[in-house]
C-alpha cells in the first residue's frame, strides 16, 4: 500500500521563506525514474540561479521517490511532494501550478530536458526585454530513449517577435501547435488565471498558451534551448492512438470560434477540412465520430457542408496553379 503523502525535504513541512524566486520550474512527473535524473541535473546545471524547483510525483509506482529524495538532499530551492493518489495529467500540472510563487513559470516534464546551461536565462532575458511579452518559447532539440539527438524541430526558421493573437491565429488555421508543448515555454505567472483546462488532456497546453497569448505578444528563439524526448510510452502518442487530438481539435476550434483576433468563417473553414479529411475514415472511434457530427452541425448540416465542398473544388485547381507556379519562380 502507497504511504500518505509527504513532502521529504528537510524544510519541506514549512510554509517556503525568503522572497519570491525569479523563476518556478515546475516538474509534475508519473513512473518517469529513468529520465528524472537527466531532468533534475538540467535544472541544477543552469547558470540562471534564481529559482525554485517544486516537483510533484502522482503517485509513482516506480522508484521516482528515491530519485526525488537524493536530489532535494543537495538544494534548498527543492520542493517534492508524493501524491497519494493520482491527480492525472492535468489536475498534476494544475496542482504544480497552484505551488508557484516564482514571476515567471517554466514547465520541465520528467522525460525532457533543458539543452543547454544558458536557456533558463535566454528565456527569462525575452520576457525581461519587454512587458508586452506573456510568453517566450524556442526550437526544440528532438532527443530519443537514449538521449541520442535525432534532430532540430524548428517551425519558422528565425528568432522574433508577434503579437500573441496572430500566434493562436495561426496555430488554429493550420491546426498545429507551433507554440510548443509545456517544457518549451515560459510565461507569465499573472497571466495564466484559471490553469490548464481539465476538459482537454492533447491540446491541454495549447489552450492555456491561448489564453495566454491573448494577452500579449509571443516571442521565439530559433535555437533549441529545451529537448523534448520522443518515446514508446509517451502520452502524446497513446492520445494520437485514441485519435483525441482530432477530437479536442473540434472542441478547441469551436471554443475560440468568436474570439475577435479569430473569426467563425475562419474557424467554420477549417472544421470543414478536417471533415473533409476525416469523414471517411473507418477507424475513428466514437468519441471522434461525435465531435465530427457536432462540427457538421456548426456548419449548417450537410447542405452547409456540401456549399464549403463546392466553394473548395472551384478555388482548388487555382490554389494548385499558385503554388506550381511559385515553385517554377524559385
Amino acid at each position: 500500500m502507497r504511504r500518505p503523502a509527504s513532502n521529504h525535504h528537510p524544510t519541506a513541512d514549512l510554509a517556503p521563506s525568503g522572497p519570491s524566486p525569479k523563476v518556478s520550474v515546475l516538474i509534475p512527473t508519473y513512473n518517469h525514474a529513468r529520465f528524472l535524473a537527466e531532468a533534475l541535473k538540467s535544472v541544477r546545471e543552469q547558470d540562471f540561479t534564481h529559482w525554485e524547483l517544486i516537483i510533484s510525483d502522482d503517485a509513482s509506482t516506480d522508484n521516482s521517490e528515491a530519485v526525488l529524495r537524493e536530489f532535494a538532499l543537495t538544494d534548498a530551492r527543492v520542493r517534492f511532494t508524493l501524491q497519494p493518489t493520482n491527480l492525472g495529467l492535468v489536475g498534476n500540472f494544475n496542482w504544480c501550478l497552484s505551488q508557484a510563487r516564482g514571476d515567471y513559470i517554466k514547465f520541465l516534464l520528467a522525460d525532457d530536458k533543458f539543452a543547454r546551461p544558458d536557456a533558463l536565462r535566454r528565456l527569462v532575458a525575452m520576457l525581461d526585454g519587454s512587458q508586452e511579452t506573456v510568453l517566450a518559447s524556442s526550437a526544440a532539440q528532438i532527443i530519443n530513449e537514449k538521449t541520442e539527438p535525432q534532430g532540430v524541430r524548428d517551425y519558422f526558421g528565425q528568432t522574433f517577435s508577434e503579437d500573441g493573437r496572430a500566434t493562436c491565429r495561426r496555430c488554429l488555421v493550420q491546426g498545429s501547435n507551433q507554440v510548443g508543448e509545456p517544457s518549451l515555454v515560459l510565461f507569465r505567472r499573472q497571466c495564466a488565471v484559471g490553469g490548464f483546462n481539465p476538459a482537454y488532456r492533447h491540446w491541454v497546453d495549447a489552450e492555456l498558451a491561448f489564453r495566454i497569448l491573448e494577452q500579449g505578444r509571443f516571442a521565439y528563439c530559433a535555437e533549441p534551448l529545451t529537448a523534448f524526448r520522443v518515446h514508446a510510452s509517451q502520452q502524446t502518442r497513446r492520445d494520437q492512438e485514441q485519435q483525441l487530438h482530432l477530437t479536442e481539435f473540434y472542441r478547441l476550434l469551436l471554443e475560440f470560434a468568436d474570439r475577435p483576433w479569430f473569426s467563425r468563417a475562419a474557424a467554420r473553414a477549417r472544421l470543414f477540412e478536417e471533415l473533409y479529411q476525416n469523414r471517411k475514415r473507418a477507424n475513428l472511434p466514437v468519441a471522434t465520430r461525435e465531435a465530427l457530427a457536432q462540427a457538421l452541425d456548426s456548419l449548417g448540416g450537410q447542405q452547409g457542408y456540401m456549399t464549403f465542398l463546392l466553394r473548395r473544388r472551384l478555388h482548388r485547381p487555382f490554389q494548385n496553379l499558385r503554388r506550381s507556379l511559385a515553385k517554377r519562380l524559385c
